[in-house]
C-alpha cells in the first residue's frame, strides 16, 4: 500500500535507498549541477525530489524507472500518445494520486462523468500537454484541484502546450482550485475556454473549496499562460474564508516572507494567500523552496474572466464570500538561482474582470502596509476591472504593482 507524507507507511517523501547517487546515475554531472540537485532543501533520496531530479539532469525518459522498491503513488486513469479518447458516465472513487490524466492525447472528451475523492493530490481531471479537449457535465468532489491544466516540468516539455480546451456545464463541489491551470506548465497554457461553471462549494463549513479560478507557476515549472477565457461562474456559498499561504516553502531572504500578516503586499516584503482564500488567485511563486532547479520565470497574459458572481455564508460569526476577491503573486526576481545575469522577470499582464460580484471579502479593506485589503497584487502590470462589484461597490479601475 502506497503511504502519505507522515505516515508510518513508506511514501514518496521517505528516504530510498534505492535511489542511487546521481554521480553514479548521471556520469559526467556538472558540480554546479550536482551541488543545485542535491542541496538538502530537497532531498534527493526521496523519489518526489529523485524523479525531477533525473529529469533535470538529462536522464532519458525509458531510464527513469519507479516500480517495486518506489513509493510514487499511480494515477487511477492514465492515457498516454492516444488519439480519440472517450471517458463518460462512470464514477471514480478512493483513487491513489491524480483521478484522470490524459498526456499527450489528441480529441479527449470527458462527458457525464462523477468524479468522487477526496485524498491527497486526488485531482479530479489534469490534462497534460494535450491538444483539443472538451470537458463538459461532469461533477467533481476533490481532494486536491477539480480541474488542473498542465504541459510537463522541469526538462520534458517536449509534448507542446496544452491547448484548445472547452471547460463547460461542470460542477465542482469541493477541492483545492476549481478550474487550474497548473502547476506543472513547463511547455505552456493556451487557448482555453470555461463556461457555465456551478463551483457550489457543496461542503463550505468542513471541506470548503479553496479557490474558484488557479493560475500557479512558479521558476522552476516556468511555461506560460496565453488567452485563458472564463465565463459565467457561480459561487454560491463562496470559498474559503481562512487565508493560508506556503509559509514552510517560502525561500530564506525572499521579498515573500511571513514578516507581514497573510495578503499583505508591501513594498519591502509580501505575503501573498496564495493556497486558499482567494476566488481568482494568480500563484508565480508556487512553493519555491520544493524546487531545486529555479532558472525559468513564467510569462501570464491575456486572461479574461466574466460573469462571476459569489455570494456570501456565515460561518463561526464571519460573513463573507472569501478571504481576498483576487490574489495577483506575480514573479519573483529573489527565487532566480541560475547563471548570471538575471534573465527579465515578467509581471502578469493583460487580466481583465467584467461584470463580476465578488460578494464580501473577509479582507474589506482597506490595505495597509500591516493589514489586507480585498486585492493582493505583486509584480503585476494590469488588472483591469471593469463593473466588477466588490463589498458592494463597483470598481472601474486598473490594478497594478511595479517591483
Amino acid at each position: 500500500m502506497y503511504g502519505c507524507v507522515n505516515s508510518s507507511t513508506p511514501s514518496q517523501a521517505s528516504s530510498n535507498t534505492n535511489n542511487v547517487d546521481l554521480k553514479t546515475a548521471v556520469p559526467g554531472i556538472s558540480e554546479t549541477l550536482y551541488a543545485r540537485l542535491t542541496d538538502p532543501a530537497t532531498p534527493w533520496q526521496q523519489d518526489q525530489n529523485y524523479l525531477p531530479a533525473l529529469s533535470e539532469a538529462g536522464v532519458a525518459i525509458e531510464k527513469r524507472i519507479f516500480g517495486i522498491g518506489h513509493f510514487l503513488r499511480p494515477c487511477m486513469v492514465e492515457f498516454i500518445g492516444c488519439t480519440n479518447v472517450l471517458m463518460q458516465t462512470y464514477r471514480t472513487n478512493n483513487t491513489p494520486f491524480w483521478q484522470h490524466h490524459p498526456t499527450d492525447c489528441r480529441n479527449v472528451v470527458m462527458r457525464g462523468v462523477t468524479v468522487d475523492s477526496i485524498g491527497p493530490n486526488n485531482d479530479g481531471f489534469d490534462p497534460d500537454a494535450c491538444d483539443t479537449v472538451l470537458c463538459e457535465n461532469v461533477t467533481f468532489n476533490t481532494g486536491d484541484d477539480c480541474i488542473a491544466i498542465k504541459s510537463g516540468k522541469d526538462l520534458d516539455t517536449q509534448y507542446g502546450p496544452a491547448q484548445n480546451h472547452v471547460i463547460q456545464n461542470c460542477t465542482m463541489n469541493s477541492g483545492h482550485g476549481g478550474i487550474t491551470l497548473g502547476s506543472e506548465m513547463g511547455g505552456g497554457v493556451q487557448r482555453i475556454y470555461a463556461r457555465n461553471l456551478q463551483m457550489l462549494n457543496k461542503f463550505w463549513a468542513t471541506n470548503s473549496l479553496n479557490i474558484a479560478i488557479r493560475i500557479k507557476t512558479n521558476m522552476n515549472r516556468g511555461g506560460f499562460v496565453k488567452d485563458f477565457y472564463v465565463d459565467n461562474v457561480t459561487l454560491p456559498n463562496g470559498v474559503s474564508l481562512t487565508p493560508a499561504g506556503y509559509g514552510s516553502s517560502m525561500l530564506a531572504g525572499s521579498p515573500i516572507n511571513s514578516t507581514v500578516p497573510l495578503g499583505v503586499s508591501s513594498p519591502t516584503a509580501a505575503n501573498p494567500s496564495a493556497s486558499q482564500g482567494g476566488i481568482i488567485t494568480f500563484d508565480c511563486d508556487y512553493q519555491p523552496s520544493k524546487d531545486a532547479i529555479r532558472t525559468r520565470p513564467a510569462l501570464v497574459q491575456n486572461v479574461n474572466i466574466s460573469n462571476l458572481k459569489a455570494s456570501n455564508v456565515l460561518l463561526k460569526g464571519v460573513n463573507g464570500s472569501c478571504f481576498q476577491a483576487i490574489v495577483a503573486q506575480g514573479p519573483v526576481a529573489f527565487d532566480y538561482n541560475g547563471p548570471a545575469p538575471t534573465p527579465a522577470i515578467p509581471a502578469i499582464t493583460g487580466v481583465t474582470i467584467t461584470d463580476c460580484d465578488f460578494g464580501t471579502p473577509v479582507a474589506a479593506g482597506p490595505a495597509t502596509a500591516a493589514t489586507p485589503g480585498p486585492i493582493y497584487a505583486y509584480n503585476v502590470h494590469d488588472i483591469v476591472l471593469k463593473n466588477t462589484v466588490i463589498a458592494g461597490t463597483t470598481m472601474n479601475t486598473t490594478v497594478s504593482d511595479a517591483r
